[in-house]
């Protein structure tokens, strides 16, 4: 459990480190290939850590699994306004 959410922050974070030196270090279609790879292993991770936090969250008072929609919500509306 430790791993899958503390290890997925991490590899997430790196992936998205790694993701503008790739985009800069290749030709355009190499580079085009390489980030769309890291993006949708960025995206299994992202799918495994959301799935632990509604679990976790499912097993709290359903107070706390409003927060974490919330939250999540006001995440995807700041993203699409930036």
């Amino acid at each position: 459990l430790i791993f899958r959410l503390f290890g997925g922050f991490m590899i997430n974070s790196l992936l998205m480190i790694l993701l503008p030196f790739a985009s800069r270090q290749f030709p355009e279609t190499t580079s085009f290939v390489i980030c769309i790879i890291l993006l949708l292993i960025f995206g299994v991770f992202s799918g495994t850590i959301q799935t632990t936090v509604f679990g976790l969250g499912g097993m709290l008072p359903f107070k706390y699994m409003g927060v974490i929609m919330f939250g999540n919500g006001v995440s995807g509306i700041s993203t699409n306004i930036i």
